[in-house]
């Protein structure tokens, strides 16, 4: 999990301040803000990740100092059943042909160094 905890931080930190000047440059709201393939696939990755570990990825629902958070609220409430759906499709059609014990291998592996957590 700290693999993908470090992955979406990074690909968060990367998007976050440039959607936040767009709201605040124009004053629009959610609805309006992800109507490009860009913002839907972060909210979606954003989505995704506190669906499936809403403990581990709190910090996306919980307001900064300015009152700001990463995921609103009102997406938010969706994830876990967005979650269900992607997985439900996943382990419908992707994971029949996925190798079981490469799989174990795989898991096993670490794929950060200590320096990069």
């Amino acid at each position: 999990m700290d693999e993908i905890d470090t992955g979406l931080r990074g690909q968060v930190d990367s998007s976050r301040d440039t959607l936040r000047q767009a709201v605040t440059d124009s004053l629009r709201s959610y609805e309006e803000l992800v109507s490009s393939p860009e913002e839907q696939r972060y909210y979606n990755y954003l989505c995704i990740a506190y669906g499936g570990a809403p403990i581990s990825f709190k910090s996306l629902v919980t307001p900064d100092k300015d009152g700001q958070q990463d995921l609103p609220t009102r997406r938010a409430v969706r994830c876990q059943d967005e979650y269900q759906q992607i997985l439900k499709a996943f382990n419908l059609w992707v994971m029949p042909y996925v190798d079981p014990n490469l799989l174990i291998k795989i898991r096993a592996t670490p794929w950060l160094l200590p320096s990069d957590k």
